[in-house]
């Protein structure tokens, strides 16, 4: 589980030239059919967060970019 306000990004990988999306993690959920808890990541430009799993992310660093 990612600490609120971790800056992520998808763990895998992107396809060469594809830009890589920032995000942070702003809470956590429950999923209500398999009790599993997941990230709430807000995606630059998206208007809500939306639920990960810890393995389909990865943190990030945007001073080194």
């Amino acid at each position: 589980m990612f600490e609120t306000k971790t800056v992520v990004t998808p763990a895998a990988l992107l396809t060469e030239g594809t830009l890589r999306p920032f995000g942070e993690v702003t809470s956590h959920a429950t999923d209500p059919f398999t009790g599993e808890r997941l990230n709430l990541v807000l995606w630059d430009g998206m208007p809500k967060p939306i639920a990960y799993h810890d393995d389909e992310l990865t943190t990030a660093d945007r001073r080194h970019l």
